[in-house]
């Protein structure tokens, strides 16, 4: 028993080595409990602590997990807002990240205190609304900047916000989102201030693999040479290019197959779907002034001319109902609408 009083002593957070996730889908497997640790109705708490055994209260703890915790900052629990709680940016960060474990049972317990059921809704059924496809910049939090609370956004990030054929990563997160999720909205979201969009055309070599990545902007520039040299501002011409940058990115997922298979799908069967989905946003956020904007362009101008290269499928009229069934309506083309 000293045994483990000096090790609890020791060891200020629980153990969340041998943690697994919540069951989704049937596609990971059943969460364990961990050690000391569960979680609401009846569960047991850091130290014991229990949750007292009333379906309609707000389950507030006789003793707080993080009161609970040796050396844990107390603070945490007397209104300190999340402005407050966060790291500043460049900031001295424990070596041991012990600040982000009180931040985490304090945002716990603040999401108990508004809704007690909002883990079990969390922990159920994955069915985002949201395809958020960003850049890694940690000035741009997908959630925070959209209002969206944990379990509404799927998420893939990366250097300048690219969709690029060779990216497995975000192609099998797309396949997955598009055909398993069926998530009806795909946000593409680049920012001002883009340290990749800026690299991309300092003419220097930034060395594999960042280089081979960043020249896939160098080619968004390439097409849009002739409108970015005519602008004599360095910094407007850089905000043309995030922003152009962003709808040729949304013209590489118009190109994908799982995209325009999932349209024509939807097209097809208006009875399921109120709207052809997936539709794409092309939107940019700014991080000096907090604002996201919808972009402003007319993508079937952009495939007035592609149509014979990149479509994959085509949709007879007779499928809607036209009445004309040799005319037939071009996937890339519905795809914007």
């Amino acid at each position: 028993q000293q045994q483990q009083q000096q090790q609890q002593q020791q060891q200020p957070f629980p153990n969340l080595n041998n943690q697994q996730f919540p069951t989704n889908n049937n596609m990971v497997p059943q969460q364990q409990p961990m050690p000391n640790v569960k979680y609401p109705n009846n569960q047991q708490y850091p130290n014991n602590q229990q949750y007292p055994n009333n379906n309609n209260s707000n389950m507030i703890p006789r003793k707080s997990p993080v009161e609970s915790i040796p050396g844990a900052n107390r603070n945490y629990l007397h209104g300190i807002s999340n402005s407050q709680r966060i790291s500043p940016p460049g900031g001295k960060v424990d070596k041991d990240l012990n600040e982000l474990f009180e931040h985490n049972l304090a945002w716990r317990e603040e999401k108990l205190r508004e809704d007690p059921h909002f883990f079990d809704t969390l922990g159920g059924i994955h069915s985002p609304n949201y395809f958020w496809i960003g850049c890694s910049d940690a000035r741009v939090p997908a959630n925070e900047i959209i209002g969206e609370d944990a379990g509404s956004v799927f998420v893939v990030r990366n250097v300048a916000n690219l969709v690029v054929n060779t990216d497995f990563n975000l192609m099998a997160a797309l396949q997955y989102a598009v055909d398993a999720l069926k998530i009806p909205h795909i946000i593409v979201c680049g920012h001002y201030e883009c340290g990749g969009v800026r690299a991309a055309v300092e003419g220097k070599d930034h060395f594999p693999p960042l280089e081979n990545w960043l020249r896939n902007i160098r080619d968004v520039y390439r097409l849009h040479k002739d409108e970015l040299n005519a602008l004599s501002d360095p910094e407007a011409r850089h905000r043309r290019l995030v922003e152009l940058n962003v709808i040729e990115q949304c013209i590489n997922l118009s190109k994908t197959g799982v995209v325009q298979r999932r349209r024509v799908h939807t097209y097809k069967n208006k009875g399921e779907n109120a709207y052809t989905t997936p539709r794409i946003h092309a939107c940019v956020f700014d991080p000096k002034t907090g604002y996201m904007t919808r972009l402003k362009v007319n993508f079937r101008e952009y495939f007035e001319d592609l149509h014979d290269l990149y479509d994959l499928y085509t949709v007879d009229d007779d499928d809607n109902n036209s009445g004309q069934p040799d005319n037939k309506v071009a996937a890339t083309k519905q795809n914007f609408l």
